[in-house]
Formats: structure tokens, sequence, C-alpha cells
């Protein structure tokens, strides 16, 4: 899942749909799609999807399909052991900029670049706590910068550093959904009583709740001015809140 707050809209991801919607939240087209997306970021004019295929799709704000790039073969060499081809990506997720993906198959862990270079892949076994068939059931999630991965199995995660591939923190409890403004001061958290949003300053010193008229929670995003925070449905439904 996904939501990209830009300048001139809103992307959503959710059920491997692509969603554009006003920057009121009202839905504005659903683009359509080859095979499921499994993550999109906006960087800038355009829209940047990865999707289950392995391919990157660029689309422009009114969900009009403006490129296209296979990076399947990224993925061949990682798997050619297997001796049965490629696997597909279960789980995918773009940096801020998409210029690096993090790929889950049922086997590997992979980052590569937007050109399709294969830039580290991680087996099962390879981390301590992790076993080979955990990929299979996890969900991998970069960070902004493209310098931390996290995955989520079974109630746990860790954070991976890229550069090392080493465990940078770990945890026995699924994490709070959550994001971070552009600034890195505001901090939008949903915990246990959603759909009630908690807004904090970096510093933990101040915090806000703010109510939602949606039935639940499933990704947010604050808009590139900090001053209104999107929120998704699980049915699809985008909100708008006012940051006071």
């Amino acid at each position: 899942m996904r939501l990209e707050f830009a300048r001139t809209g809103i992307a959503s991801v959710l059920g491997g749909a692509l969603r554009i919607h006003e920057l009121d939240g009202r839905l504005r087209t659903t683009p359509q799609v080859d095979h499921p997306v499994l993550d999109a970021r906006w960087p800038g004019g355009q829209i940047v999807a990865f999707d289950r295929d392995a391919r990157l799709v660029w689309y422009d704000g009114r969900g009009g399909r403006a490129d296209e790039r296979a990076l399947g073969w990224g993925l061949e060499s990682a798997q050619a052991r297997t001796g049965v081809g490629r696997f597909p990506a279960v789980s995918a997720s773009l940096s801020a900029n998409a210029h690096r993906i993090a790929v889950l198959t049922q086997f590997d862990l992979l980052i590569l670049a937007a050109t399709g270079e294969r830039l580290w892949v991680l087996g099962g076994n390879q981390v301590k706590g992790i076993a080979y068939d955990t990929f299979a059931r996890a969900t991998a999630e970069l960070s902004d910068d493209g310098k931390r991965c996290t995955l989520a199995y079974d109630g746990t995660w860790i954070e991976l550093d890229i550069a090392t591939k080493q465990p940078l923190t770990r945890g026995d409890t699924p994490r709070p959904l959550a994001t971070i403004d552009a600034s890195g001061l505001l901090v939008a958290t949903i915990h246990a009583e959603a759909p009630r949003i908690h807004i904090a300053f970096r510093d933990l010193r101040t915090t806000i709740a703010l109510d939602s008229a949606l039935p639940d929670i499933v990704a947010l995003a604050f808009a590139p001015d900090s001053r209104s925070l999107a929120v998704l449905a699980s049915d699809g439904r985008v909100e708008v809140v006012i940051v006071p």
C-alpha cells in the first residue's frame, strides 16, 4: 500500500490498483495497468509505478502512460539457481525519487537501480533471525533515501542497512503506521484506536489528535507544505485532513 501526496495530486496503491486523486481526495482517474502495481511514487511531474512483472511504468497526472521499462533481467541471476525461470515480485518498495527499488521474490530480497542494475541480493538464512521461507510471506519497505530497507513478517520486523546488509534494529511487535513530513519535524501516527490520527513534533513535546471520517486507515502521507495530511482507507477512499 502507498499514499503519495504531490503538489498536483495524490496517488494511491491498494490491492494492485493505482489511483490518482485530486488534492481534496476525490478520485481523478484509475490508470489502466497490465499487471498489479506493487508501489508507486510521485517525485516530479510523473508518477512512477513498479508492477508485479518487474516493470517500471511512468504515468502523467491524468493517468496517461508516458513510458515503461522492463527490469526483469535484474532478477534473473538471483533466481537462475532454481532452474524454473524468473519468479514474480511479491512485494516491492520505491525510494522517494524512484531511483532504487527493493523487490521481494519468493526466495530473495533484491535492491535494484531504476536502470535495472542489480545492486545486491539477500537470500534466505543470510541474516540471523530470517528463515529461508520468510520472503514468501514478508513485505519490504525502502526508506525514502533508499539507504535502509525494513522487512516485516509474522508480526515482527527487521531494518537492514543497504550498504552493509547488516541489521540496524529489530522489533517483535508490529510497527505502528506512521509518516514524516518533508521538513522532518512532524510525525503522524495511527495506533490501535484508528481512525484517530496522532501528529507530534519530533521532540514529542507537542501532540495533537485528529479524527478521520474513514472507517479505517491503511496509509497516510503529508502534503508537501505539511499543512494537510492524506489518509487512505481499505476501501480505496482518500480523505484529506487539515493539520492545525
